[in-house]
């Protein structure tokens, strides 16, 4: 019986795969909150070290995981679900621990959200200095 092969050249990453791979070679911390039904995780971490892409066993949907040297953390991303970025600059006023002063802060927020429009997942630089603003 004959076999069949197909040469068909590698899907080119998604705009949500450059823009994650983009994220983790920064090496910079991030703020991530993901929004469940029912609860809220949140975190601050750089994307990695480690980082894979393969298919998901449940839904064979690409699965983008990044994850801390151990694996005592990860973060999965169904980078297919991903149907726009935004990318937000927002002024914060924050308290001083005196209770009375407030200063400003940049927040730099990376949002991801899907063909609803609804969010998947926010990552906000918790770098402060000139490295996190290049």
């Amino acid at each position: 019986t004959p076999t069949t092969t197909t040469n068909d050249p590698p899907t080119p990453p998604s705009k949500a795969q450059q823009i994650l791979t983009s994220i983790h070679q920064s090496k910079l911390p991030f703020r991530i909150i993901v929004l469940g039904t029912d609860s809220i995780l949140e975190t601050t971490s750089p994307l990695g070290p480690r980082t894979s892409l393969a298919l998901s066993p449940k839904t064979n949907e690409p699965l983008m995981t990044f994850a801390s040297e151990d694996k005592s953390f990860e973060f999965h991303v169904k980078v297919d679900k991903v149907c726009k970025v935004t990318f937000v600059a927002l002024e914060k006023k924050i308290r001083v621990e005196d209770g009375e002063e407030e200063e400003r802060k940049m927040m730099r927020v990376c949002q991801f959200l899907n063909e609803k429009g609804n969010l998947i997942c926010s990552l906000i630089l918790a770098e402060e200095g000139e490295e996190g603003v290049k």
